[in-house]
């Protein structure tokens, strides 16, 4: 019995630590976006840096969606006949199919964007629109944040329209605050939101940068909250 208890407090205070870990960073980016003053408590309180540039953020936003709507939509029509085939089939090339479905979440950012880039500057695929590629890509990497946990739901015999919702969710905010890929392939004058945040830094004002950053995690945030009431009220029914 006291070693279960031990046991306790120790999940206790490592569950602590990690919120604290997660949580302390976000906190001091906000705190940061309200300063006057380059400071991390601020002794002057203002919004003015998410007015700043409101236009180009507007922008950016509208071009998030852009990218992340139909490539969740594309994989959403690519994942449910594949899940199902992978819960339910045995076939060959199964576990290679698989390991594929993984790979863009195992693979660094920087190393997955080199490599479509790269791929895109040769042969053919060059004539494709920019624009449309950089869409394929996300398709790319949300598909597993979609895939998994419809394929796991099919091989437990429980597929609801609510698995496949939650995955979207996660696939499209995930699409939305990537920053590694999108940096490598997205076109000229085309800037989503993770791209203005780091064009932001060019202003050389910190402050501006974290509203930005904090403007992005509320997307986020959003983009969740709704689906998960969606969700809700779905299975509620």
């Amino acid at each position: 019995m006291p070693h279960g208890s031990g046991f306790r407090q120790l999940t206790r205070i490592g569950t602590a630590l990690g919120a604290v870990i997660v949580i302390l960073p976000l906190v001091a980016m906000v705190l940061f976006s309200l300063s006057l003053h380059v400071e991390a408590i601020p002794s002057v309180w203002t919004t003015k840096w998410y007015t700043f540039n409101s236009s180009d953020v507007v922008s950016s936003i509208v071009h998030s969606l852009e990218i992340s709507l139909p490539a969740v939509a594309i994989a959403l029509v690519i994942t449910m006949p594949l899940s199902f085939a992978m819960a339910r089939w045995d076939f060959a090339g199964k576990q290679l199919i698989n390991q594929m479905i993984l790979l863009p979440m195992l693979l660094p950012g920087t190393a997955l964007g080199l490599a479509l880039v790269e791929l895109y500057n040769t042969g053919f695929l060059s004539r494709i629109p920019a624009l449309a590629f950089l869409i394929a890509a996300h398709v790319a990497i949300v598909l597993p944040v979609i895939a998994r946990p419809v394929i796991a739901a099919l091989e437990e015999m429980d597929v609801e329209l609510e698995t496949a919702s939650i995955g979207s969710i996660f696939g499209l905010a995930r699409s939305i605050t990537d920053f590694a890929v999108t940096l490598f392939l997205v076109p000229a004058g085309f800037l989503p939101m993770s791209i203005e945040i780091y064009n932001s830094t060019n202003y050389s004002i910190p402050q501006l940068t974290s509203a930005n950053a904090v403007i992005l995690l509320l997307m986020s945030l959003l983009v969740v909250g709704i689906g998960e009431a969606a969700v809700r009220r779905v299975s509620r029914g």
